[in-house]
């Protein structure tokens, strides 16, 4: 049988913005390398994050190893971010904090009508 996981019902759609990032290479990281990454690299991201007001932050914030997922209520806020984002990873000198100097991201930006939702699995809100 299938799991009950309560009353179902339709959910009304909002319009949001999504930011999906990577790093380009980081596969080829090392170990050492993946631990500055998440020190340096993931701090000064969330660094970015807190130095927006609250109703310029993205709404939900995800990570999985290098990949970025971040909902925004408003396209102006993720694209001035996008590119908060970009500068962060050009302007930084990584070689000098354990990771390679070539360091780069690849942005992707998404507006779309989405539901709000919330994950049975981690019983958080996603979109």
């Amino acid at each position: 049988g299938s799991a009950d996981t309560g009353s179902w019902r339709p959910h009304k759609q909002v319009m949001m913005a999504i930011l999906f990032a990577d790093i380009v290479g980081y596969s080829k990281l090392g170990e050492a390398e993946v631990l500055a990454f998440i020190h340096y690299f993931l701090g000064s991201v969330a660094n970015l994050i807190s130095s927006h007001p609250k109703s310029k932050q993205p709404k939900v914030k995800n990570t999985w190893g290098d990949a970025f997922y971040f909902v925004f209520e408003e396209v102006v806020d993720a694209a001035e971010f996008a590119l908060e984002l970009s500068d962060l990873v050009t302007n930084t000198a990584w070689d000098l904090r354990g990771l390679p100097s070539n360091l780069n991201i690849r942005i992707s930006l998404h507006a779309a009508p989405v539901f709000k939702v919330v994950d049975p699995v981690i019983n958080q809100v996603n979109y």
